[in-house]
C-alpha cells in the first residue's frame, strides 16, 4: 500500500518496511498469540521518491528523532495487526507532510 503525503507526494511501499511483534496492549489472552505490534521504518537516505531539499527539511525537523537517517514509527493501541499498520500509515504521513509544511511558511 503507497503512502499518500499529499496530492503531489506519494511514497511507494517499497521505499518502508515492516516488522511485527506481540503487541503488550489490549487484546486479553489473544495479545500473547498474535503479533499485532507494528513498526514502520522509512529509511530517508534511500528514498529515491524524497528530492534532497525535502530530505534536509525533514532531518533539520526531525534531527534529535531519527535513528540511522530512518524514521521509526511504533504501534500497539488495538487489537488487530490491520487496524495498528492503518495508524502508523498515518502517522507517518502526517510527520512526514508536517515537516515539509512547516519549513514553506
Amino acid at each position: 500500500m503507497d503512502l499518500f503525503i499529499s496530492s503531489n507526494l506519494i511514497i511507494p511501499s517499497n521505499e518502508y518496511n515492516w516488522r511485527f511483534s506481540r503487541s503488550s496492549g489490549p487484546g486479553g489472552q489473544n495479545v500473547n498469540k498474535t503479533d499485532s505490534k507494528v513498526q514502520i521504518v522509512f529509511n530517508l537516505r534511500n528514498s529515491k521518491t524524497l528530492n534532497d531539499l525535502e530530505k534536509s527539511k525533514i532531518r533539520i525537523h526531525l534531527k534529535n528523532k531519527l535513528i540511522n537517517d530512518c524514521i521509526c514509527i511504533s504501534v500497539q493501541e488495538k487489537r488487530t495487526q490491520y487496524q495498528n499498520r492503518q495508524i502508523a500509515l498515518f502517522k507517518l504521513a502526517n510527520l512526514i507532510n508536517s515537516c515539509l509544511s512547516i519549513t514553506k511558511k
